[in-house]
């Protein structure tokens, strides 16, 4: 058995201000390929700059281009090849999805490849925070989400 690795947002400081950075976010429009509060972001470049604020990951200096519907004709698996590479984080780890915790990095396939193209992050108490066409918005995990749920990483301290 290996070390029992620690949450990083077990510490409610860190909940409390990962919490009040993900809220400011709510309610920017959603726009393909941005990150930018208020203005636009996408559902894996808004929790990188969410990571960014709280400093824990690296300023994203330039984003490769990527069609938006990458994921309905290829088997290209960039969204969690984008959260392997990021590696945040040699903190980042793989969990069950049915052990969910604050700040968790959640990915889901909507299409039958079962390629993850769409990401949220778990703030408890069954919701999510997740940019998707209607912009940034709080959203109840209900089972329409938990069945498309496919992969969840955890920001972990070693």
């Amino acid at each position: 058995m290996g070390l029992r690795m620690k949450k990083y947002f077990r510490i409610k400081s860190r909940r409390k201000k990962f919490e009040e950075i993900l809220n400011t976010w709510i309610g920017t429009p959603y726009h393909h390929m941005w990150h930018t509060k208020h203005r636009g972001a996408d559902c894996s470049l808004f929790i990188a700059e969410c990571l960014i604020e709280l400093g824990i990951l690296k300023k994203i200096n330039k984003v490769s281009c990527y069609p938006c519907d990458w994921h309905i004709n290829s088997d290209m698996n960039l969204l969690e090849e984008t959260v392997q590479t990021a590696k945040l984080i040699d903190n980042l780890q793989l969990v069950e999805v049915k052990d969910l915790y604050f700040g968790d990095t959640m990915l889901f396939s909507f299409v039958s490849t079962n390629i993850p193209h769409h990401s949220a992050v778990y703030c408890g108490h069954n919701t999510i925070v997740q940019a998707g066409k209607g912009g940034v918005a709080k959203t109840l995990l209900d089972n329409r989400w938990r069945k498309h749920l496919i992969k969840t990483y955890r920001i972990i301290e070693k």
